[in-house]
């Protein structure tokens, strides 16, 4: 009984004296864009869960930890240090802008009964309480000892750029779940990033140092789109089994990312995407040209529909012909002839994939009834890979 009393004692103690944070300009600067991540995460969490559009302070004796969380993924940001110990629940728009007030001078947050934010002569103030009781507490529990099944670092800029260049193709279909993600596949000392929705598939190799991984691990599209966005220029990747299953932390500088891999078998994507060279017909065309043919002939397109671009090659080019109109690319390369057609959709995101700065597009495909692969010739480390439309 006496324990019990104490222990209310001091809570109402720690609750009468504010903590006290305070952030510099850089930090803010530096904690934005983690935050504009971080909102997408809670505004995915259901309408009904009370943490829903909030941040989690935790203060455990050492250092103050922002957490969001959408029970699927969740993104930890340390703060500041500090000794004192709770839990308190923020909401993020009015975190938010404080922060970018923050840019141009300290922030500081006063954590008590209220929430109260400064920042020069701007006051404002976010609901402060204890959490809700359904907050989940699953992302701390990486602090707690599991097995790593492995660990990966990579350049942050490599990494964006390559998950920036795969995610268009990664399924969006509840029912296909173990596509819908990012496939994290060990492939000959290196990392190789898949994305498949059964009708295109895009492919990247990142080059990195290995250590005992699982040959297959699916992170889901939310987490992948947040981490293709986040920054950092050293980005560190750990496998984990623990009692709530498999979980994938990313970690720089500033934040960790945590997300739980997702349960299921990858299609198996190598069958489809390899080609023998010499069944095949390889055409190059300039990547400018191509895409300003393909600016003028997709406004007639209907893509609910899923209209198709037939593509005819011969006679030293290529022509590109819709319902309504059509189009010719001269090819850079010799080759031999083809007539294939691919949906209208696919094309478009599998050419502006590789950008603008590309000066040729490699188009390599058996016969029309055959998967169609486009690369940057310079780049054989990176594809998509596309399946026909077949009309009889």
């Amino acid at each position: 009984m006496r324990d019990t009393v104490r222990r209310r004692v001091s809570f109402s103690l720690r609750r009468l004296i504010p903590m006290r944070l305070e952030l510099t300009p850089l930090e803010c600067s530096a904690l934005f864009p983690i935050l504009r991540q971080a909102q997408k995460i809670s505004r995915n969490v259901s309408n009904h869960r009370t943490f829903r559009d909030e941040a989690k302070l935790v203060a455990n004796g050492s250092t103050v930890t922002l957490m969001v969380t959408d029970l699927e993924s969740a993104i930890l940001v340390p703060l500041c240090s500090a000794q004192d110990m709770g839990e308190w629940s923020i909401k993020l728009e009015p975190l938010l802008k404080f922060v970018a007030f923050g840019k141009a001078a300290p922030l500081t947050i006063e954590v008590g009964e209220t929430i109260t934010l400064r920042v020069g002569s701007s006051t404002g103030s976010a609901i402060g309480n204890s959490p809700a009781a359904d907050w989940p507490m699953w992302p701390l529990a990486t602090q707690v000892p599991a097995t790593v099944l492995g660990a990966a670092t990579y350049l942050g800029a490599k990494l964006r750029e390559e998950l920036s260049y795969v995610l268009p193709a990664a399924a969006r279909e509840l029912g296909r779940f173990a596509m819908n993600g990012v496939c994290f596949d060990v492939l000959d000392q290196k990392i190789q990033l898949v994305a498949t929705d059964g009708r295109r598939c895009a492919m990247a190799a990142l080059a990195t140092t290995l250590e005992e991984l699982p040959k297959s691990t699916v992170l889901e599209r939310l987490p992948a789109q947040i981490l293709a966005a986040l920054p950092g220029s050293v980005i560190s990747m750990r496998w984990l089994q623990g009692q709530l299953g498999s979980l994938l932390t990313f970690e720089a500088e500033g934040w960790t990312l945590c997300a739980r891999a997702v349960e299921g078998d990858f299609p198996r994507y190598r069958a489809v995407t390899s080609m023998p060279a010499s069944r095949c017909t390889t055409v190059q065309v300039r990547a400018a040209e191509l895409l300003s043919v393909l600016d003028g002939l997709l406004p007639g397109i209907d893509e609910k529909k899923k209209d198709f671009v037939t593509h005819t090659i011969c006679n030293g080019d290529v022509r590109l012909v819709t319902k309504s109109s059509e189009g010719h690319v001269t090819r850079v390369r010799p080759g031999g002839d083809v007539t294939f057609a691919l949906r209208a959709d696919f094309f478009r995101d599998a050419v502006k994939a590789h950008g603008k700065e590309v000066d040729e597009i490699s188009i390599e495909v058996v016969d029309g009834k055959s998967p169609v692969r486009l690369m940057n010739p310079l780049e054989p480390s990176r594809c998509y890979v596309v399946m026909p439309v077949v009309s009889e």
